[in-house]
């Protein structure tokens, strides 16, 4: 275990009729660290868990709703939201951020609510919010893909923020044109796109 590790409670003894309180962890990962002696045995304890976190996944969702934890109030440190949408093949994604509060820094350094164009984290970004704005902004993916990711650091916190999505029908280009040219040695393809 390591040593940077804080202790959130001590449970010991007879207690099956007292359960602990639950426990919230604000870090993504928990350690539990049993310790016995030798001279008497018992059952041990049980342990029941959930994942009490934020993000989440839509496919072919014509709509929804993203929101940083506890939205309208402060959100918690040290947090990582990951969305992924996706909806048909030929369709776009649009993403309205309604208003976002969150600390500022140069280039989003601390918390930041980035998108991005495509199914993960090494697509290509289209665009990234951090500071305060109450104002509508609106992204939309040139594919049918977009992944939306909301990380906070351990200091300064904010409102966070809440966003909709909705499908686009047919993708940013409304229509593509192929045509297909064979001869006996070459065989010759060209696309036109038209918006």
């Amino acid at each position: 275990m390591p040593d940077d590790v804080t202790s959130l409670g001590r449970f010991c003894g007879n207690r099956a009729h007292l359960f602990p309180p639950p426990i919230a962890t604000t870090k993504r990962i928990a350690y539990v660290k049993f310790k016995s002696d030798v001279s008497v045995a018992h059952n041990g304890f049980r342990l029941e868990w959930v994942a009490n976190g934020c993000g989440g996944r839509f496919v072919n969702k014509p709509a929804g709703v993203l929101m940083s934890p506890n939205y309208p109030d402060v959100y918690p440190n040290s947090v990582e939201c990951l969305w992924k949408i996706t909806v048909g093949f030929g369709m776009s994604i649009e993403l309205n951020v309604l208003e976002y509060d969150m600390e500022s820094a140069q280039e989003c350094y601390f918390d930041s609510l980035t998108v991005y164009g495509g199914p993960d984290e090494t697509s290509p970004q289209l665009s990234q919010f951090c500071q305060r704005r109450t104002t509508n902004q609106t992204v939309t993916s040139t594919g049918n893909n977009m992944f939306v990711k909301f990380k906070t650091d351990g200091s300064v916190r904010g409102k966070g923020f809440k966003a909709t999505f909705k499908t686009l029908p047919q993708g940013k280009w409304r229509n593509i044109f192929c045509q297909f040219t064979y001869s006996f040695i070459l065989s010759d393809t060209f696309c036109q796109l038209s918006a």
